[in-house]
């Protein structure tokens, strides 16, 4: 009885033994799991830091040593009592409707404090774009960079006026690379919409046309693209994520984490989670290069198509990332378009050469010439594109409608003198 009962006391050591040993076993094996996926995160910061940080080649003489941002702030300030909560407003300046109007020695000197560090901004060796909102802003605050290039742009049209046309083109380009420095596409239609009534004055001399060519490519270059969009929020996702103490993780729901403890499907480890939910936003970046790639009617479907229901066990960062951080493709290709319709035109007026290029809407960009003019076009979208221009002193909305014919497709299209 006594042999009996130590066999089995001997069998039930073992087994617990082996329970401990297995329990053990799995935990330091889910243990390895999680730091490899937290390893892999924190390689995946750091390379995208180094793929987001950027040198710029200077669009005219030699870059001014240092960082643009200090200057754009300035310009950012100064263009604040010229700012506007809609974008339906009469004029940009409401100093300009005062009676008796300004004169221009007085418009100039009221618009110098905002023209003055945006050029000098765009010459600078570099822009450190920061993560976060950084000189953008938030969805209840009033877009004063927007205000600054629609005054660069009126300023532009003042020279053009006065018959300084490369100093208005190369405050117009000063403009566009604001724009591309803060990765919003938007920024850059006021001043492309002045660059192409520019390009439609006969008196363009050839030498300034060429110089327009030539950093319009520097420009296309540098262009707000919605993959390098996708990774500037990754990385400043994963930065969060690498930063954030388990007791703070309340201060995480913004990216799709929640505020209760993280579920046993994820091990009940918010460092798992965090790690799983980044690489799988990640993986959406990746693919954002091939997506982006696509003909416009594939990727408009793909952009417009269901997303397969999510499950519980699903983590639920990188749903939330694609839907609140990727942006709609169609704003970044518009800005596209408009730059080589202007590449196009500008060549033309420098050299008489058509240059061949992609249109983001279709095959390539179109041309047609007639007795008195060149007529470029992109296919454009169904949804109407609004771009900017100037009437007078007031800046108003023009909507591109069908070069030829109405049932087609709305087009973005210029007509060019030879």
């Amino acid at each position: 009885m006594t042999s009996r009962r130590a066999t089995a006391l001997k069998v039930t050591g073992v087994i617990f033994g082996v329970i401990l040993l297995v329990s053990v076993s799995l935990a330091a094996l889910f243990h390895f799991h999680v730091e490899r996926r937290w390893t892999a995160m924190e390689r995946r910061c750091a390379e995208l830091r180094a793929e987001l940080s950027r040198t710029r080649p200077s669009l005219r003489g030699q870059a001014t040593p240092g960082d643009a941002r200090e200057d754009y702030l300035a310009a950012v300030a100064a263009a604040e009592p010229f700012a506007f909560a809609t974008y339906n407003t009469d004029t940009i300046i409401p100093s300009l409707a005062q009676d008796p109007p300004l004169s221009d020695a007085d418009l100039q000197k009221l618009l110098k404090p905002v023209i003055v560090p945006l050029k000098r901004g765009a010459a600078r060796e570099r822009f450190e774009r920061k993560l976060g909102l950084d000189l953008r802003p938030g969805e209840e605050e009033i877009d004063y960079n927007y205000a600054v290039v629609r005054i660069a742009a009126f300023q532009a049209r003042y020279l053009r006026r006065q018959g300084h046309r490369r100093e208005a083109a190369e405050l117009l380009l000063d403009a566009c690379r604001f724009g591309t420095d803060i990765g919003l596409p938007y920024l850059l239609m006021p001043p492309l919409s002045g660059l192409s009534d520019l390009l439609q004055e006969t008196a363009l001399a050839r030498a300034d046309a060429a110089e327009i060519a030539r950093e319009l490519e520097i420009l296309e270059a540098e262009l707000p693209a919605r993959a390098t969009e996708a990774r500037w929020e990754l990385l400043h996702m994963g930065t969060a994520f690498l930063q954030t103490e388990p007791a703070r993780q309340v201060e995480l729901r913004g990216w799709g984490v929640p505020e209760t403890p993280i579920d046993w499907h994820f091990g009940w480890s918010l460092r798992f989670f965090l790690a799983d939910g980044f690489l799988g936003a990640d993986r959406i970046c990746r693919d954002l290069d091939r997506r982006d790639g696509w003909p416009w009617p594939e990727a408009r479907r793909e952009w417009d198509a269901p997303r397969p229901a999510s499950t519980e066990r699903d983590n639920p960062i990188p749903s939330h990332f694609e839907s609140m951080e990727v942006p709609f493709d169609m704003s970044f290709r518009e800005s596209l378009a408009k730059l080589r319709i202007l590449r196009v035109a500008v060549r033309y007026r420098a050299t008489g050469e058509i240059l061949a290029l992609q249109d983001p809407f279709g095959t390539s960009i179109q041309t047609r010439k007639t007795s008195s003019a060149l007529r470029i076009w992109s296919a454009g979208d169904r949804t109407p594109i609004q771009l900017y221009r100037f009437q007078g002193k007031e800046i108003r909305d023009l909507r591109f409608h069908p070069l030829e014919d109405n049932t087609r497709d709305p087009e973005i299209f210029l007509e060019v003198p030879p």
